[in-house]
């Protein structure tokens, strides 16, 4: 696209202007339209598939009509012509009035399409050079001004070119200032950075004793923290361990309650009395035995009353003895526990001196043997109470019985072989 600035021009003058552009520019050419538009109809006059050389004798009314009437006023003329190679592509020249009515100017568009038709740029511009008064654009408005004002703005001119000459001078004091400013921000930057480097070192230096002093206390407080500990920790443990001393101690003198001693004495009220009576008539039936001769069948009684009276004897030495066992098995748990203790409190000891050096940790095999039997109850092998546990426990361990008439053959198992 290409522009030309004029000032507007009256409306017969530009149309028949523009009307000598087509023709020294493309004389030959044939149209598609040429539309002329006034301020009172738009298009006022179109005319279609025409040559230039023919748009004279065709707009003369119009040009009559925009010379002779003042208040009819051109405001654009277009004319558009087709490539001869591309139909689509069109060539449009165009005489345009700007709204503010004191600039116009010549458009040519789609140049490409021009150069199809056998005419370049510079060919155009010469044209419209030659027929239209061109100027540039910034002298459309300076013209336009009255007198008075030209004058003003020539002042404002001359005293913008002094300001110009005066800015430019600063602009070079200004440089030699930056300059200047630079070198010295330069040279003191050199020197902070300097300072802040020593500074830095001193800085760092400083931290880093801080830190080691930091680092040697922390250490030193926490050897006494684990020392305050350690020592807390033996010390309640030490004290538990007295305490705990202390009851077992005290566990020798606990005496059996009421109730366990009532059931005991249930069975010395149960088996003395029978006893007795049993001993009563086992001697009268003695005495009967003796005094007179009788039949065999007589002693079956008093031989069933004496089996009945040595079961309960046994029976009775039987629970007083195992009574006893179980007192003294008590009392022997009851002195082992505070033995244990005495040697479970010498090994916890013993670990703990060992763990405060910090070299290694205790054996375990060492520990594990030192406390091998800690805390466990002293027992015996079963103990039957009453005598018919003891038959039935034979009778238990017959494996194999066997009658012949020669007697009676018993095979007993062993406990291991029972156990199995």
């Amino acid at each position: 696209m290409a522009e030309f600035y004029l000032r507007p021009l009256p409306g017969a003058e530009a149309l028949r202007k523009f009307i000598k552009v087509s023709i020294d520019l493309l004389p030959k050419a044939r149209f598609q339209t040429l539309t002329v538009d006034t301020n009172l109809l738009s298009p006022h006059l179109q005319i279609l598939n025409s040559v230039p050389t023919d748009w004279e004798s065709r707009t003369a009314g119009l040009a009559t009509v925009l010379g002779e009437r003042d208040y009819c006023r051109c405001t654009k003329i277009s004319a558009s012509a087709n490539d001869q190679q591309n139909n689509q592509a069109r060539f449009v020249l165009e005489y345009i009035v700007n709204p503010d009515g004191i600039s116009a100017k010549v458009v040519a568009n789609n140049l490409d399409a021009l150069s199809h038709l056998g005419k370049d740029p510079i060919a155009l511009a010469d044209a419209v050079y030659k027929e239209f008064p061109l100027i540039r654009p910034d002298e459309i408005f300076l013209n336009a001004l009255p007198d008075a004002q030209k004058k003003q703005l020539q002042v404002y001119e001359r005293a913008i070119s002094d300001l110009t000459a005066q800015a430019a001078k600063m602009q070079d004091s200004a440089g030699k200032i930056a300059i200047e400013q630079a070198e010295y921000f330069r040279k003191r930057s050199e020197e902070m950075d300097k300072e802040l480097v020593e500074k830095r070192g001193q800085l760092q230096q400083q931290y880093d004793q801080a830190t080691q002093d930091l680092r040697s206390r922390e250490a030193a407080f926490s050897k006494k923290v684990e020392e305050f500990e350690l020592r807390e920790g033996t010390a309640v443990r030490r004290d538990l361990a007295k305490r705990i001393r202390e009851e077992i101690a005290k566990a020798s003198d606990v005496t059996i309650s009421s109730y366990p001693r009532s059931q005991r004495y249930i069975v010395h009220i149960v088996c003395l009395p029978v006893l007795a009576f049993l001993a009563i008539t086992i001697g009268l039936g003695v005495e009967r035995t003796l005094s007179k001769a009788e039949s065999v069948g007589t002693y079956l009684p008093l031989i069933g009353i004496t089996v009945l009276f040595a079961t309960m004897l046994w029976f009775y030495l039987r629970f007083n003895y195992i009574w006893a066992d179980r007192m003294a098995q008590a009392e022997l748990t009851t002195q082992k526990y505070a033995r244990d203790f005495k040697r479970a409190d010498w090994l916890t000891e013993l670990i703990c001196e060992y763990s405060k050096e910090g070299v290694k940790e205790f054996p375990p095999e060492v520990a594990a043997r030192l406390a091998q039997n800690l805390f466990t109850e002293v027992q015996w092998g079963k103990q039957n109470v009453h005598p018919g546990d003891d038959v039935l426990e034979f009778l238990n361990r017959v494996s194999k019985f066997r009658s012949t008439k020669d007697g009676v053959e018993l095979e007993l198992a062993s406990e291991g072989d029972k156990k199995r």
